[in-house]
């Protein structure tokens, strides 16, 4: 059995006191980050496609081993756009190239309904990326006993996820999991984006879910908290990680 570990990004000027030490540079928030958790969901390349200079620098600090799952750009997902996706995979490649571990995250929007068009959409794109891909999707429509189906016949991993929607635990093989927090009252109504991720799980919540996600009997669990207002995220994450191992 293979656990991962993880935040929805790493670089937030706010987890400064709250995560980082106020006297650590920006420059080795990464390297502090790593000694701690042995994955990473890079959400920045969701907003902009990453130099392979920005990725060769985290490829070079990262230990042995570590696990970088990269958010695909937004064009792609959220557009209808594949014109970026050539650039996108040259980007990634030289993770693998030195030695570590590459998933490509394909969030899909709300909006993004399970139609044939869509359906038709995503193998295009899925067809197209070589490395190992897991998709997330927002809409409920899409969690119905054709998803497992659709996962194996392209290729990808079905992202299950914790939301104040939506919460999905998918039993397959390899379970990739998404906590976006439980911020009911700000996940639709906001006036900033990062409100909707003002959330910190009790530990009575990591302990249900905990117990959830191990019914499973996955062979590869890859864990990632995206409630990463003032730091929740990572307090959530090493919460977890204590709780897993004293289960």
């Amino acid at each position: 059995m293979e656990l991962r570990v993880g935040t929805s990004g790493f670089s937030y000027q706010d987890w400064v006191g709250a995560v980082y030490p106020e006297t650590l540079k920006k420059t080795r928030w990464f390297d502090y980050y790593a000694t701690v958790f042995n994955t990473v969901e890079i959400n920045s390349s969701f907003y902009a496609i990453p130099s392979k200079k920005t990725i060769d620098s985290l490829c070079r600090r990262a230990p042995k081993g570590f696990l970088f799952t990269m958010k695909v750009y937004q064009e792609i997902t959220h557009k209808g756009n594949t014109e970026p996706l050539p650039q996108m995979l040259d980007a990634v490649s030289t993770i693998p190239e030195n030695g570590h571990g590459l998933i490509l995250l394909l969030q899909f929007p709300y909006s993004f309904h399970k139609t044939p068009e869509n359906i038709s959409y995503l193998q295009k794109v899925l067809e197209a990326i070589p490395f190992e891909k897991a998709v997330e999707m927002r809409h409920p429509a899409w969690f119905d006993e054709d998803l497992v189906r659709i996962s194996q016949d392209f290729g990808f991993v079905p992202v299950s996820l914790d939301s104040p929607y939506l919460k999905k635990i998918i039993p397959t093989q390899t379970l990739y999991m998404r906590f976006h927090g439980r911020n009911t009252e700000k996940w639709w109504q906001h006036e900033e984006a990062y409100e909707r991720y003002d959330y910190l799980y009790s530990e009575q919540e990591l302990t249900e879910l905990v117990k959830e996600i191990k019914e499973t009997r996955s062979d590869r669990y890859l864990l990632y908290f995206n409630n990463h207002y003032q730091g929740k995220a990572f307090k959530n994450a090493q919460m977890l990680l204590e709780l897993w191992n004293t289960d």
